[in-house]
Parts: C-alpha cells; structure tokens; sequence
C-alpha cells in the first residue's frame, strides 16, 4: 500500500534502497511498513533481522468503539484514574440506551443548557463523517459509530480549538515497553470557537485534512498565523506565558498525556500479541479543556507521517529518524546523525527524540517482570499488572500535585 514520501526519504538518506519484486527475493527486506493493520507473513516465519511495523490485535484500542469498551472496562474496575475518556455510547450497540438516558436526563432537568454530543465513525479517520449534535431526535447512522459528549469548553488559543497529537512508539507488550516522543503537533481549527453554529466542521474540528480546505486556512490569523498547525512545544510555551507564572504547564501537560498513555495500553497488554519482530507507532490525540485537564479523544494505529508543511518537517522527519534508531538499536547511525545536525539541536529547547515512560520506577519494572511469568495464568498476570501500575501511576500523579 501507499506509504508517504517521507519515510522513503529517512531511509534514502541512511543507504537503504526499497524492497522490489523484481530484483528481490520475498525474504529480503529488513522492514516492512504498512498502513494495514495485518501483516501477511506470521511472525514464526520471519528472520531474526526483520521488523514490522504493527503488533496483532492493536486494533483494540485505534477502533474507537473496542476503544470505548476497552475504557469503559477499566473505569468500572479502577474508577477515576479512567476520567480521561469522555463518556461514550456505542452504536448500534447502545442506541436504546443513549436515548433513553437523554430523554431521562431532559425530564430530570431544568438547566438551560442541553448536553452537546459528537458522532464519529468507529472505523473513521481524517475526520470524515463527523456530526456534533444536541437534538439527539436529528442523529441518524448508517454504520457503527460511537456518540461521545462533546468538550463544549476547550482550552483556546487566540479563540480557536486546538488538539494534540503526540506520538507513541510501542517496542514491546510483553515485558511492556513504551517510549513517547517530546514534541508533537498541535492542530488548529481554522475558524474560531463558536457554540451557536455546530454544523461549522471548520470551528468544532481540527483534522488537518479538513481545514486545509477552509477559506481561512491561509489567512494570517489572530495569534496562530498561517495554516493550522503548530508543535507542541510552542503552543506550550504560549500556555506559559499566558497562565500563572506558578504553574508549570510543561509538566502539568506531559504528566497527564504520559499517564494516559500508560493506562490506555493496560486494556491490551494480553491481547495483542506479543511479537519480537513488532513494534508500532501509535498517534493520541489530546484535548485540553479550560481546567488544564487532558482528554483522551482516540488512538491512531497509522497516524500521518507525510510532510505537508514545515511544522511537520520540524517534527515527522526527527520523530520518524529516532523511531528507526530504537527500533534497530542503531547507536552508531543516531551518534552521526547528531553530530551532523549539532547546529540545529542548538536551535531546540531540548533534543527532539522518544523518552522511555514505561517501565518508569523500580515498582514497574518489577510488574513487567510478573507480566512475563509464565506459571501464572494470563488472566491472574494481566489483572496484578494492572492493579500494580494504576497504583504507582495514582503514586506518581500525587507526588506531581503534592509539588
């Protein structure tokens, strides 16, 4: 399948040439790259050099309905540690009960205010087919979808919504082994804020391949400029100078997006499967509401890497390099690579690359070592796992407060 431009690029430049039916044999290719989420050959065949780019049974969580109950599962077991995911309905799943909740909830009431909802394909992606909605008798579906209550008050900048989108480099499930990247980007929408109008996708949505199409998408717009997009470390830094000089917004952020990341993978840790030929790159996509406090949105199995702007030759080519490198252990390629470009890390606040956040104490790496033991039964292992990590992840979270 297609793979964009700016991964042959990152190869290109380190020697390698692409795999071609022609002049090479079906075993002679060191990595496989796909946006699919199945990879033909399985995993016993492979040689010890080979990597591919997806783990089986991921999709338990980048489907956004398997996502919901994932979550919803893990919320009945550990309580608010899971607030991080707004509340969702699958449907057709839980079409009756959506609308008999609403319909309780509207006789039990006399605020003014109706409960906005936004309704999003299971298996969508770029924004396609996205409705926000608050008369629930004007929502009609024609595949599985879910219905998740809209954050009607997001974080803005210069009045437009905003979203992360962080990337998360997964190595292994079994010990578990997650690495996130420093920087990411953030995506504007191209109109701004504006809860009278909920049909206008160009306000309420911030997918790239939507608001390029926007008549204002050029335009030299108030505070964010041109385009739609920005790092993450900038649109932080911007936070920073706009809120309370005792709030650390840098860490008040990454802490949160670190632990939703953790507890997000915990629902699979069992299921996918575990696979030394594996890794994959996941893209989270995070809301910030007006409380600083970060939403989990949905998980991406195959987030975009092609360079459409010079926002994402600042973060993809980097992101993309540094993926390579952990994967291929290549220390000597990454040692270059740094010296080469010592001019431009002058230029970064900090180096641009994937940060080990788990395992991330003494606690943790002793809990992959129980994920791993084999005498136990899965069921028992994946349930002590679990129950460890949300205990030092809940620690961890009360040592950021307490500071």
């Amino acid at each position: 399948d297609d793979v964009a431009p700016s991964l042959r690029n990152v190869f290109k430049q380190r020697g390698w040439i692409e795999w071609n039916s022609d002049t090479h044999g079906e075993s002679e290719w060191n990595i496989a790259w796909s946006t699919k989420r199945e990879f033909s050959s399985p995993s016993y065949a492979l040689n010890a050099f080979q990597k591919v780019n997806h783990f089986k049974r991921t999709a338990q969580i980048t489907k956004k309905d398997n996502l919901t109950r994932n979550l919803k599962r893990m919320r009945s077991n550990f309580g608010k540690m899971y607030n991080f995911y707004p509340k969702t309905y699958q449907i057709p799943l839980q079409f009756s009960e959506f609308v008999t909740r609403q319909k309780q909830n509207k006789e039990n009431t006399h605020a003014p205010n109706k409960t906005v909802w936004i309704a999003k394909p299971s298996c969508g992606r770029r924004g396609e087919n996205i409705t926000v909605f608050t008369d629930i008798s004007s929502f009609t579906y024609h595949q599985p979808m879910i219905v998740q209550k809209y954050i009607a008050n997001p974080l803005l900048i210069g009045g437009y919504k905003f979203d992360l989108r962080v990337y998360v480099l997964v190595t292994s499930f079994r010990p578990l082994h997650i690495c996130c990247f420093n920087n990411g980007l953030c995506r504007f929408s191209t109109k701004q804020y504006n809860m009278s109008d909920l049909s206008d996708v160009y306000s309420h949505l911030t997918n790239a391949s939507i608001n390029k199409l926007s008549a204002t998408f050029a335009a030299n717009k108030a505070i964010i400029g041109e385009g739609c997009k920005w790092s993450i470390h900038q649109a932080l830094k911007y936070l920073q100078r706009e809120h309370d000089a005792t709030v650390d917004i840098q860490t008040r952020i990454w802490s949160q997006i670190h632990d939703i990341i953790i507890l997000t993978m915990l629902p699979i840790v069992m299921d996918a499967e575990q696979c030394r030929h594996c890794f994959e790159l996941f893209g989270f996509d995070i809301l910030i509401d007006h409380r600083l406090h970060c939403w989990l949105l949905e998980v991406n199995g195959s987030p975009a890497i092609a360079v459409q702007s010079d926002v994402d030759k600042l973060i993809k080519y980097p992101m993309l390099n540094q993926l390579v490198d952990r994967v291929l252990d290549d220390r000597h390629q990454q040692k270059q690579r740094e010296n080469c470009d010592a001019a431009d890390e002058q230029k970064q606040a900090e180096p641009l690359k994937f940060e080990s956040i788990f395992p991330f104490n003494h606690n943790t790496m002793e809990a992959n070592k129980l994920l791993c033991n084999a005498s136990m039964s899965s069921v028992c292992r994946a349930q002590k796992f679990r129950s460890l990590v949300v205990k030092e992840v809940k620690n961890r979270r009360n040592q950021v407060k307490n500071h």
